[in-house]
């Protein structure tokens, strides 16, 4: 997320994810005292606020927080700041990650999985980085209009200027049209992981047009590049995108918009015979 005040004013769907799904992530997981939290993509700061912190200080446990974006580091500092919470910049699949050398207890990934492109090593690192019988909590939206967005932005003439490498940013299952929830539950096992509980849920919402193009803006990571003065026109092209995408007439205001959620827990066992084996 590029633009956090703009998300935070617009983000009616994920909003709704969250406040349903991440008390039952909770829920299902094994808490004991000092568990230690990583909160990987945690955007606004709104979720680990609203529901890590909580778990903490029951748990007397420490939350480090990491993001790749400095502007929602920037705005979660500023807007969720809290003494049990570390708000870091990284990427778990390069050098720039900041906590190597720590391991965790808890690792929430929580609307993020869908916009790494190599997911499937983020879960190989997530799995390394956990102590034993540490567990993976995880939503994943599997609709991919977003990406198709950043395509066909990045294909017209007008705006591929601004959106140079915007593949970069496709994930895999998108780039190869396969299904999201038959790779992820794959790439879980892949790299270790068992499954304690995974739910593939499908939505079909009612949803205002100018609402999701302003969603879509602020999750654009190339939005600092185009001129302000061409934000109008963007908007509109997102406006148009969405209704030719979801075959509505050219002066709709709504959309039906259907996406397919997945969520659950993973655990990384004490004693896992596959992964001894490969030794």
């Amino acid at each position: 997320m590029y633009d956090p005040e703009r998300y935070e004013t617009f983000k009616s769907g994920s909003k709704e994810a969250i406040v349903t799904h991440v008390p039952e992530l909770l829920a299902d997981m094994g808490w004991k005292i000092g568990d230690k939290i990583l909160d990987y993509g945690y955007g606004a700061g709104s979720t680990c606020i609203n529901y890590f912190v909580p778990m903490a200080q029951k748990y007397n446990s420490t939350i480090d927080a990491v993001d790749i974006s400095d502007a929602m580091i920037a705005y979660a500092k500023s807007h969720h700041p809290h003494l049990l919470v570390r708000y870091c910049h990284g990427d778990i699949n390069d050098a720039s990650f900041p906590f190597k050398q720590e391991k965790y207890d808890k690792i929430f990934g929580i609307c993020v999985l869908h916009y790494i492109k190599d997911y499937q090593k983020a879960l190989h690192r997530f799995y390394d980085i956990l102590n034993p019988d540490g567990e993976f909590g995880f939503i994943v939206y599997g609709e991919g209009i977003l990406f198709h967005t950043w395509e066909a932005l990045g294909k017209n003439p007008k705006w591929e200027l601004y959106m140079q490498g915007y593949e970069t940013y496709l994930p895999r299952w998108y780039e190869n049209k396969e299904d999201v929830g038959v790779c992820i539950r794959k790439s879980l096992l892949d790299a270790g992981f068992d499954i304690f509980g995974i739910k593939i849920e499908d939505k079909a919402l009612l949803n205002i047009i100018s609402t999701y193009a302003e969603v879509f803006m602020a999750l654009n990571p190339f939005l600092k590049k185009f001129p302000t003065e061409l934000f109008p026109e963007l908007k509109e092209e997102y406006h148009n995108m969405l209704r030719s995408y979801y075959n509505v007439t050219p002066d709709a205001t709504s959309m039906i918009l259907t996406h397919r959620l997945i969520v659950g827990v993973a655990k990384k066992l004490a004693y896992n015979a596959s992964k001894l084996m490969e030794y």
